[in-house]
């Protein structure tokens, strides 16, 4: 073997070992709305990647806005009542995640900070965190028509970030985020 392919080749090999895994699981959570991870369960199945799981667990469980149930239902989907299992709860089975992604309106920093240092407590501080900032169902105001307008604009914009993450996952498969 001439010196030039040995070098290539270690290069080459030098190059897999930095290369980060793939993500292979993913923790979506919610401060608060069961309602928003019901959602992004529901669209999730259908722009998974081939071979990512997910999980989807809430900080606390709220009753899932009407109109929001509403949106999803003229959507063709309906969603329950149903409680969504708790951060609390699947961290005590201690399954590892590659990633988080949080949903939720963070524009204030002091409800993020608690948030997320919570979930580095229950998950661990290397696992990578994403946050969307979707509106929370409980901030929907207005006559029913604009509340109806905001509930589908809330299940609009899961869709859309879910759509888009699968994407990003798809195309850098062999990367981590």
């Amino acid at each position: 073997m001439h010196a030039l392919q040995k070098d290539h080749r270690r290069q080459s090999n030098n190059s897999r070992k930095v290369r980060k895994p793939k993500v292979r699981s993913i923790l979506f959570v919610s401060p608060s709305s069961s309602g928003q991870l019901q959602i992004a369960k529901y669209f999730w199945s259908f722009y998974k990647p081939e071979g990512v799981e997910a999980g989807f667990a809430v900080l606390e469980n709220n009753l899932i806005n009407p109109w929001l149930k509403n949106s999803m239902k003229s959507f063709g989907h309906p969603i329950e009542q149903k409680q969504v299992e708790s951060v609390f709860t699947l961290s005590t089975r201690k399954k590892d995640f590659d990633c988080i992604v949080s949903l939720g309106n963070f524009r204030n920093y002091s409800t993020i900070s608690p948030f997320l240092n919570t979930l580095e407590i229950l998950f661990g501080t290397f696992v990578k965190k994403l946050c969307w900032d979707i509106a929370d169902p409980e901030s929907i105001k207005g006559n029913n028509f604009q509340k109806s307008e905001q509930a589908s604009s809330i299940r609009d914009r899961i869709e859309f970030e879910i759509a888009q993450f699968s994407q990003a996952l798809e195309e850098h498969e062999d990367t981590a985020l």
